[in-house]
């Protein structure tokens, strides 16, 4: 059974009673992030004392408008194109970035750290004004330990950003009391001696970072991963695949395990194609070569395994490629090596 989420986090989290083999397991409901307490928006006009940068509001209704198109372009944003990843394997999507970052600067906090995950270091000043004016959730969202403000109330201090076995115990019960999860996930190391509310502060974990991916916030999805159950794990990743494209190749598990093949091959060709990969587009290639998945082009596992196979390092490492050359050069396939990447 998941813990139960605090009430003031209902505002971004959902669940769902989902019956599987008669049993009822809670997920999470991939509910609007956007309905974020309008309270701690406002909050960042505060900032304005600052040097730091401030948002434009603008009206509700306009502004759920550009959120509106920024999420439609975010969702088409990784089309599949075949020319991939021989052409070019980065993700870039100006005309997205720029939807998100046009809602961040007219108020939407959301939108600032979808922004700054798709690359916009503009953003950041944004996020880190909107942090010291007092919204946690965009304390939660800087991702670089450079750009975290100490001044901010309740925020998180560079040294346990960095280095949780140097921060002190104060510092990690306060942020994860503050409301910052991997402080709590850092704070099931200290020994119960030396904080005898260890347990109750490290439960805070689950609740928390449900409602830090629910906004996606990758850095607590991807760190806090193993809290999850099975079916929160592919909400998860169908929420996130669009954004960061690491996860695309975990809901083509998914999709495949449900024998949807094509839904699960097209997911692993986003993947390879955008997520800069080789490890992913040899593996898919295989998967091509040997049936596994019907290939969406004529050639394509070929190509695919070709390319990746093309360095010196892949030739002497990756027991395919090896494969692959000794059979080009007419010798028998070598034994896989102990301990090498299997692609079963």
């Amino acid at each position: 059974m998941l813990p139960a989420v605090p009430d003031d986090l209902t505002s971004t989290v959902g669940v769902v009673a989902l019956a599987a083999g008669g049993v009822a397991i809670i997920a999470l409901l991939s509910c609007d992030t956007h309905t974020h307490d309008a309270a701690q928006r406002d909050s960042a006009s505060s900032a304005a004392a600052s040097k730091e940068p401030v948002q434009n509001k603008v009206d509700t209704r306009h502004l759920q408008q550009m959120v509106a198109r920024a999420e439609r372009s975010l969702a088409q944003s990784l089309p599949l194109d075949y020319r991939r990843p021989f052409s070019s394997s980065d993700p870039e999507r100006p005309a997205t970035v720029s939807l998100y970052l046009e809602a961040c600067r007219a108020g939407d906090n959301p939108s600032c750290w979808i922004a700054r995950e798709l690359g916009a270091f503009e953003a950041t000043k944004i996020i880190r004004a909107n942090c010291v004016a007092g919204d946690i959730m965009s304390c939660r969202a800087i991702l670089r330990n450079e750009d975290i403000a100490p001044e901010a109330s309740g925020g998180r201090t560079v040294l346990c950003a960095e280095d949780s076995k140097h921060c002190g115990i104060e510092d990690l019960r306060r942020e994860c009391l503050a409301g910052f999860p991997l402080s709590c996930w850092r704070i099931r190391e200290v020994p119960v001696e030396e904080l005898p509310d260890r347990d109750a502060l490290a439960a805070r974990v689950a609740p928390l970072a449900r409602a830090g991916c629910q906004a996606r916030i990758d850095d607590e999805c991807s760190s806090t991963f193993n809290t999850y159950t099975e079916a929160e794990t592919r909400l998860i990743a169908e929420r996130m695949c669009p954004l960061v494209v690491r996860w695309c190749a975990i809901l083509s598990k998914y999709y495949k395990k449900e024998g949807d093949l094509v839904r699960a091959r097209d997911l692993a060709e986003q993947s390879c194609q955008y997520g800069n990969d080789i490890l992913r587009c040899r593996q898919l290639g295989t998967a091509y070569v040997t049936g596994e998945f019907p290939e969406p082009v004529p050639g394509r596992g070929e190509a695919l395994l070709t390319w990746g196979c093309r360095s010196d390092v892949a030739k002497e490492r990756d027991d395919v490629c090896k494969a692959r050359a000794a059979k080009q050069h007419g010798r028998p396939r070598p034994e896989p090596a102990p301990g090498a990447r299997s692609y079963e």
